[in-house]
């Protein structure tokens, strides 16, 4: 198991108010707990929190805590940060 990928983190936005508006340009893992392994069958349960969020006038900031548990077993614990910018992508992007 990995911490969310920038695609997922993009589809996990992607259901933000703002998300039509946005764009993510950049993540950082802050922190990511393997507390132990996971199993093939057994489904994953996934909790995300924002816990801190700065919006100026050309992008968004946003910090989130990830965990997922599997069979009530806490398996993996992230603390991740992504902006977002304003506004239509790059050009050439």
């Amino acid at each position: 198991m990995s911490a969310p990928s920038k695609l997922e983190l993009e589809r996990f936005v992607s259901t933000f108010p703002y998300s039509s508006e946005a764009f993510l340009v950049d993540n950082r893992i802050h922190r990511a707990d393997f507390r132990s392994l996971v199993t093939i069958g057994p489904p994953l349960r996934l909790h995300s929190k924002e816990t801190k969020a700065r919006e100026g006038p050309k992008r968004v900031v946003l910090r989130f805590e990830f965990r997922f548990w599997q069979e009530e077993r806490l398996v993996y614990v992230g603390d991740q940060s992504a902006i977002f910018v304003k506004g239509r992508a790059f050009e050439g992007d």
